[in-house]
């Protein structure tokens, strides 16, 4: 078996066992508050560290910024069109659900040793603009579908991104970079071994929230949701693939394109006034559906 088919059986097996410990009573849902804290204020920031290790800020890299925009914008006009004759609640659930992407808590984890360091700071990249889409735009686009009435501001948007430890160190990242600043071989340690529990943490956090209990109303437009984000998500990595960028940037975005829902859509649809609990059903229905289309774009863009 190949390293990178190893690595995604041994993630598998980490998801079940949150998922089986839940179910045997070892786990609480109520856990993954905790593990989610960690991964966000400690982990993943320092994975995020690791991972830009002797990358150079170039064209392809902001041009992955701008990739994760166009991807985002897609998906949202697509669900705004998909669903242009249901009613104001279901457009919501449509515009916050197509068009979101878990990068975070789930492909930054996920791919942990399978990119290289290029592909993983294209991630990153992605990531900023998936950050300002699904806080910003998609909440704005979703409060007018539902008709209430608020006036667009981008100040929720930029609160949410700045008080977010990841895009705070994105930043910091990008900004030695640009000044050719080394980080202490010191601080570099202590980031990698804080940064290596991260993949199990979230994988084991993941497992813990999964739960499928499909709603008596609402299948269709599941559904039609799922259906219509993946066959856009493998049309646009594929895309991606033919785009002229260096191999590790176009590998890592054509498999960051497959990735799953945004683990914050459910908070976020319930907040508008939509469907909360099948966006939680779409969610995790996600994760089985992305490991396995992560899983095909890295063995095609290998």
């Amino acid at each position: 078996m190949s390293p990178v088919f190893t690595r995604i059986f041994l993630y598998t097996i980490v998801l079940l066992m949150g998922y089986i410990g839940k179910r045997c009573g070892l786990f609480r849902t109520s856990d993954s508050r905790f593990l989610s804290s960690l991964i966000l204020y400690i982990t993943l920031p320092c994975a995020i560290v690791n991972g830009f290790q002797g990358v150079t800020l170039s064209p392809a890299l902001v041009a992955s910024f701008g990739v994760g925009l166009a991807a985002n914008f897609t998906l949202l006009g697509w669900g705004i069109l998909v669903s242009v004759k249901k009613s104001p609640r279901q457009r919501a659930f449509f515009a916050l659900n197509l068009s979101s992407y878990n990068v975070g808590n789930f492909a930054m984890p996920f791919l942990t040793g399978m990119l290289a360091a290029d592909g993983f700071a294209a991630l990153c990249m992605f990531d900023i603009a998936v950050a300002m889409m699904t806080y910003g735009v998609n909440v704005a686009v979703a409060d007018g579908l539902m008709g209430s009435g608020k006036a667009f501001s981008l100040k929720p948007m930029f609160k949410k991104i700045f008080t977010t430890p990841t895009f705070l160190m994105y930043l910091f990242l990008i900004v030695i970079s640009l000044l050719n600043i080394s980080l202490p071989s010191l601080f570099l340690e202590v980031t990698a071994l804080a940064g290596g529990a991260n993949a199990f943490l979230a994988m084991l956090s993941i497992g813990i929230l999964f739960d499928i209990k499909l709603p008596k109303t609402g299948i269709k437009d599941l559904l039609t949701l799922l259906c219509s984000r993946y066959i856009l998500k493998y049309a646009m990595a594929f895309a991606v693939l033919m785009m002229p960028f260096p191999h590790a940037i176009r590998q890592g975005l054509a498999v960051v394109l497959v990735a799953p829902i945004a683990s914050s859509a459910p908070l976020l649809t319930e907040n508008a006034g939509a469907d909360g609990q099948l966006s939680a059903v779409a969610n995790s229905i996600s994760i089985p559906l992305s490991i396995i289309s992560m899983s095909i774009m890295l063995f095609i863009s290998a």
